[in-house]
């Protein structure tokens, strides 16, 4: 518990510190705003557009072509000293040519599509219930009932935690239990049936004062899985207003869903009660999303990771995530969620998540869904790696650099921020004015921070999720591609 406590004050301190004002790069690398004019420089020496690669043809040796090593060392230090680079990454290339693909936001999921989502994660002869969430069943309060018992028998360790903001102390969970044991007596035995017809239903908002329709549809299916276990699938197109569209699911609608997928979550293996393989979680996954019929993507990252249950222990299973895939090269998968500033709207990255344990698919997750426009370029011209690594040394030190202007921070205190992985593989960039946006070819340099007090940092609190980018490097022009905003 202690461990926890401190992860999260750790997090949370970090995040002030990046939000503090940070040094204006210089200009010529900062965000490239003018994808024409990219574009035009991506063609340069190449006879893009090509027709796709015959499967015969041998894979490029980008690793010769670009003079890149197999890994990279490096210690770079801020002007202020309080922020610490530490490379020593592997170079990781892949071995197809690198596309610029344009894409925009798809409106939001079909009928078609949920359809298919229901039946390859709640099964084709799924029992659907109109659940109501204010009239419990009796095999739904018979589990809660165990589980209020559970927490009041470890109140102090884990009762308190469960029922947060809920009761404040033991004695108030007490009289919730007397009272739910009452109502179990005369609770109904199921929820009404219900055919799932699949219909999105409007949403409102209120505008001005007045109630209004505005396009956004919901769906929202519930599955009876027996013993007060119902699973859910959950579609949201909120382009409207709220430039929202997801689909989520969860095997048990009983267990947390405000934990999973955040950014910078730290993936720690809690141990045992999990005999399934990477490979077979992955298969199981890749299977599901055959089965949905979407296509064009490909396994970005997967780790075992923990995810925290209604009992506010964890529970081990592997977390697959999928990103779009052009001309066999993947985008890179980053804990960034959305790019947003002043001056455009919010660009939602489009991203897949499973998490699978020994049972099969626990949780899915569908945020942002693109539609493939066009492909811009087949084959693109790219810098040399000894030009970014230029850029590399240079802006590492300054791009997320929120430490040397805060004067909290002590000369020799700070952060250390270790780069385990430089991946060169696509980067969704919007189109300034447009509705569209493009995959790009870029360099991630990918790996974890920790604090740094009395000129030593603390490896202990070293994050280990590997999916943080601490810098992304246009790889056509050496510019600065700011995922998070400024």
């Amino acid at each position: 518990m202690e461990k926890i406590k401190r992860l999260l004050i750790a997090v949370l301190c970090l995040a002030v510190l990046l939000s503090a004002c940070q040094p204006t790069p210089e200009q010529e690398i900062v965000i490239q705003k003018d994808m024409d004019k990219l574009i035009e420089g991506a063609s340069a020496g190449t006879d893009a557009p090509t027709a796709p690669a015959d499967a015969s043809e041998a894979a490029p040796d980008l690793y010769a072509r670009l003079g890149a090593p197999a890994s990279f060392s490096a210690e770079v230090v801020s002007g202020g000293g309080k922020l610490y680079v530490y490379a020593d990454a592997d170079v990781l290339l892949p071995n197809a040519e690198l596309p610029i693909v344009r894409v925009r936001p798809a409106a939001g999921f079909t009928r078609e599509q949920a359809v298919r989502m229901a039946e390859v994660l709640m099964g084709k002869d799924a029992s659907y219930v109109q659940y109501d969430y204010d009239n419990m069943t009796k095999a739904e309060c018979e589990r809660e009932m165990e589980r209020l018992r559970y927490a009041i028998t470890s109140w102090e360790d884990k009762g308190r935690h469960i029922y947060d903001m809920r009761y404040d102390t033991r004695t108030e969970a007490e009289a919730a239990l007397a009272q739910l044991t009452a109502m179990a007596a005369s609770a109904p035995q199921s929820h009404p049936a219900y055919s799932g017809n699949f219909e999105f239903e409007p949403t409102e908002v209120y505008r001005d004062g007045k109630r209004i329709y505005n396009g956004n549809t919901r769906l929202d299916l519930f599955a009876d899985n027996g013993n007060g276990i119902y699973s859910y699938l959950g579609i949201q197109n909120y382009r409207e207003d709220f430039g929202m569209v997801d689909a989520k699911y969860i095997r048990d609608y009983s267990q947390p869903m405000d934990t999973l997928f955040g950014a910078g979550f730290t993936h720690y293996d809690a141990g045992g009660g999990l005999s399934i393989t990477e490979g077979e979680a992955v298969a199981a996954a890749e299977a599901a999303l055959a089965g949905m019929g979407i296509e064009g993507f490909a396994v970005a990252a997967c780790a075992r990771e923990n995810v925290r249950t209604d009992r506010w222990d964890f529970l081990t299973a592997y977390h697959v995530i999928f990103k779009r895939c052009a001309n066999g090269v993947i985008e890179t998968c980053t804990d960034k969620r959305a790019f947003s500033n002043e001056y455009s709207e919010p660009w939602e990255y489009e991203r897949i998540d499973f998490i699978i344990d020994d049972a099969g698919v626990f949780r899915f997750e569908y945020n942002a869904p693109y539609e493939v426009v066009e492909s811009v370029l087949d084959k693109t011209e790219l810098l040399p790696f000894e030009r970014i690594r230029e850029v590399f040394e240079r802006m590492i030190v300054i791009v997320n650099n929120g430490y040397d202007e805060n004067e909290r921070i002590k000369e020799g205190d700070g952060f250390e921020h270790h780069i385990y992985h430089i991946r060169l593989g696509l980067a969704s960039v919007p189109e300034e004015g447009r509705e569209t946006g493009l995959l790009v070819p870029a360099w991630d340099f990918i790996g974890s921070a920790c604090a740094r007090s009395d000129g030593k940092g603390d490896l202990s609190q070293l994050d280990e999720n590997e999916r943080c980018s601490f810098l992304t490097i246009n790889a056509i022009d050496g510019s600065i591609i700011d995922r998070s905003g400024y």
